[in-house]
């Protein structure tokens, strides 16, 4: 029957193992050679002998990996070293949302539609939203309300929050995750294109819980989630006004 691991880890898939082994007291033979084997995918790989002492075994693929190691001496004395590893080379990804009172570009121009007695504005609404200096952010062939249409606007009591998962095949668990406020120009709050080269500034904060932002002024909020293998997620922006 296979043996069980002796123990399961996560790593990246840059991480290296080191491996060493010695004959010890009080009568080593010494003359020490190793072999390893490894699983992936269902299929097994190996042994590769190894020679020289210590050594590494790198290049991992995302994936799970049962990893055997085994060291024998000149009498053939052996230990076998039996483990599992988990490859997680994708980052999370962190998603942010406001509750409370917020408004956008497309609530003015969606009653606007309907101010002018149209029960079912649809395209004709968007069309008139796009020639009055909104921005649509999105698939523009599905046009949706929440998150994706700018310029938009928070009060002082508007929770921002945040919520982090790792990543699927096999996510280590998100470690933590940072979010960063810099006051900007009104121009990056009317275009998201602006907004993106925007250049925060100041200490990045751990979030903890959902956070309020009380300057009124346009506000780049930057935020990014990193998870228990060093994945990093690439930094996302929004830049919001804020409305006291």
């Amino acid at each position: 029957e296979p043996e069980e691991p002796s123990s399961c880890f996560y790593i990246d898939g840059v991480t290296e193992i080191h491996v060493n082994a010695n004959d010890p007291e009080p009568h080593p033979s010494n003359n020490v050679m190793c072999e390893w084997s490894y699983t992936w995918n269902g299929e097994s790989f190996g042994p590769f002998e190894e020679e020289g002492l210590p050594f590494v075994i790198s290049g991992w693929n995302e994936s799970r990996h049962d990893l055997t190691i085994i060291c024998r001496d000149a009498l053939g004395n052996e230990v076998r070293d039996i483990e599992t590893f988990f490859v997680d080379k994708t980052p999370p990804v962190t998603e942010k949302y406001f509750e409370g009172s917020q408004f956008t570009c497309y609530d003015w121009c969606y009653e606007t539609c309907y101010s002018y007695g149209n029960d079912n504005p649809g395209q004709e609404c968007v069309s008139s939203c796009l020639q009055n200096n909104c921005e649509y952010v999105g698939n523009q062939e599905e046009y949706q309300h929440e998150g994706l249409w700018f310029p938009m606007w928070i009060n002082s009591n508007t929770q921002v929050v945040l919520n982090a998962e790792d990543q699927e095949p096999h996510p280590s668990g998100v470690y933590a995750t940072y979010w960063r406020n810099t006051l900007v120009a009104d121009e990056n709050c009317r275009n998201q294109e602006v907004c993106q080269q925007a250049v925060g500034q100041g200490e990045w904060m751990t979030y903890q819980e959902p956070f309020y932002k009380e300057e009124q002024s346009c506000h780049l909020i930057e935020y990014y989630s990193v998870d228990n293998v060093e994945k990093t997620e690439t930094v996302k922006k929004q830049c919001v006004f804020v409305d006291k």
